[in-house]
Formats: structure tokens, sequence, C-alpha cells
């Protein structure tokens, strides 16, 4: 029992470390103020088209998740490890998984209990965009799993790519709203 114990107790601390670095340093008050950053960021999941784009501008809508490594925030430059969630318009489009890119945005703290620290509600197109080897390479291998969906039923189109890939830019409204309702979103 008392094994038991410490071991939980030792997963509490190294959890409670982990969330608090993705915090240190300069980018909680830049998020506190809501700052306006420049960011350099690595995607972490494919950008995807919002489904009600209405409450962060006109017009299409994309949000990608990615990890913040480097900012400048009034004046001063910093590293961070901060996950955030990015929204920005047409020309987020195409980010996919593990590009490193440069973006400038404002960040508005996420709400408690999500998997992200904020959000960066981006005010320019991504820049300076690279892929390293590895990373291009499974962005290609993704790419061809969905081109190979193409002849099935949409439904099926939009579903495999969520369940194999945990892609959810093909999934249609109608898919969205049958998910929803039978409890199989999370």
């Amino acid at each position: 029992m008392l094994v038991l114990c410490s071991c939980t107790g030792l997963l509490a601390l190294m959890v409670g470390v982990q969330l608090s670095q993705r915090l240190a340093g300069p980018i909680e008050g830049a998020i506190t103020a809501e700052e306006t950053i420049t960011a350099r960021l690595v995607a972490t999941g494919d950008a995807s088209q919002m489904q009600a784009p209405g409450q962060f501008g006109s017009g299409p809508r994309f949000h990608l998740t990615a990890t913040i490594v480097e900012a400048t925030s009034a004046g001063m430059r910093f590293e961070a490890d901060t996950p955030v969630l990015v929204l920005g318009g047409p020309d987020w489009s195409g980010v996919r998984y593990g590009e490193r890119l440069r973006a400038s945005g404002k960040l508005v703290r996420a709400d408690r209990g999500q998997a992200v620290e904020a959000l960066l509600i981006a005010s320019t197109e991504p820049a300076d965009r690279t892929a390293p080897p590895l990373d291009a390479w499974v962005s290609g291998l993704r790419a061809h799993f969905v081109q190979s969906l193409a002849p099935l039923p949409p439904d099926a189109r939009g579903l495999l790519p969520g369940m194999v890939l945990g892609d959810k830019e093909h999934r249609g409204s109608g898919l969205e709203d049958a998910m929803r309702r039978t409890g199989l979103t999370h």
C-alpha cells in the first residue's frame, strides 16, 4: 500500500511540474495580458477548417494545435514550451503536422481543462515554413492515405482519417452532428 501511495504521489508531482513548465517565464504574463506576440511554432496537428468560424472573423477560418517554442512580446524575446490552438485565415489551411513556422497574433487564455494553454489568434499568415524530412515524409504518407479513401462514401471518407490519424479536417457537418448526437465525440 505504501508503494502504491508513493507512486501516485510521484506521478502527481511529475504532472504538476510538467504543467507548470508549460507556462514558465514571460509567456504566462503575455497570456494574462492578452498581448500580441510574434512566435516560432511547431505544428502538433494539421490545420482543419472551423465549422462555425463567425466568432473569429469573417470568411473561412482554420485551426490547428501547435507549441510556441520562442516568442517576442513587448520587445523581449524568450523561449517557451507552451501548447496553443492557432486560429487563422485561409493561408493557414495547408499547415501540417511537424512544420516549423513563424506568425504573429493575439494570445487569449484557453478555458481550464483544455489541452492547450492559450489561443493564438493569428494576424499574419504562417511564414518561414519548414518541415524536417521525417515529418514531411509522415505528412506525405497521411495525405496518400486520405487520397486513397476518395472512392468511399462521404461519411466513411470523413470518419476513417479521424479514427486512424486523428484527422478531423475531412468530417462534414452532417457526420459531425451525427457523432455529437450519439455521443461519439470527445
